[in-house]
């Protein structure tokens, strides 16, 4: 089963790694291949693939530890969606074209071009 927090930790850190833990992890979590299917392609055991993804997870793990940036990658995503949700709201609320209506779609605007950085 893929997991979602590792796989984002190795879009993050993948870089880090070594060559081969990057193929590895490539395939398991970008091309979706089993254990099985990823010993064959490297001709090397299954168990020395599940090795590699185990000691792989750690790194990344020891590096989000040590940075953070996946997590303040996370919490700034969950604070746009709040900010742009409030502002929705307000919008609503506010009824007639109005300097606060212009208002609000300006902050819209810059969550969408935030949005699309992170």
């Amino acid at each position: 089963m893929i997991d979602v927090k590792t796989a984002l930790l190795f879009d993050f850190y993948g870089q880090l790694l070594t060559e081969k833990q990057q193929e590895v992890m490539h395939l398991y979590f970008e091309g979706d291949y089993s254990l099985r299917e990823i010993a064959e392609e490297l001709q090397v055991s299954r168990q020395a693939v599940h090795d590699m993804i185990k000691k792989s997870r750690k790194a990344l793990e020891d590096y989000e530890g040590k940075l953070g940036l996946a997590e303040r990658f996370t919490r700034q995503e969950d604070a746009l969606k709040a900010v742009n949700g409030i502002a929705e709201s307000l919008l609503e609320e506010s009824g007639e074209r109005t300097e606060l209506t212009e208002k609000l779609k300006q902050i819209q605007t810059i969550i969408s071009e935030l949005e699309q950085e992170i």
